[in-house]
């Protein structure tokens, strides 16, 4: 099996399938996105394919979530704007609206003491079901 410089198995990030034809990796062992949905994720593709090999398919993803542990915290959900602009720069069809909202005013961040922050969004409409938010306290 091929290994990458940190020892963890080259895989298709879309079958999960390595270097070894037969063999399928996930969750923390492909050392990619160690998240437990993306670990309960990967399972059900990697199982999927090794149940069904040696005909494989690409597996369903959720929305690309981004987190970080700091503090204030950090996260992210969706494709952001510069993805989105990328996405749609040949459809003129498609609109979409960006905005923000500030956690001053909500009751739950100023009963934590918590009033620092902001969420912003981008929404783009529901043939096209992509959305982004971006979270930051």
């Amino acid at each position: 099996m091929i290994l990458d410089e940190k020892h963890s198995p080259v895989f298709d990030e879309l079958t999960l399938q390595t270097s070894v034809d037969h063999i399928f990796v996930a969750g923390d062992a492909n050392n990619t996105l160690t998240l437990l949905h993306e670990a309960a994720d990967d399972g059900k593709v990697a199982s999927s394919n090794a149940g069904s090999y040696p005909v494989i398919a690409h597996g369903q993803r959720r929305a690309p979530l981004s987190v970080v542990f700091t503090e204030p915290q950090v996260a992210s959900v969706g494709l952001n704007l510069t993805q989105v602009k990328h996405l749609y720069s040949d459809r003129h069809d498609v609109n979409y609206v960006t905005g923000q909202v500030s956690f001053e005013s909500q009751g739950r961040s100023r009963v934590m003491g918590k009033i620092k922050g902001y969420l912003r969004y981008i929404s783009i409409p529901p043939q096209d079901a992509s959305f982004r938010s971006s979270l930051a306290n």
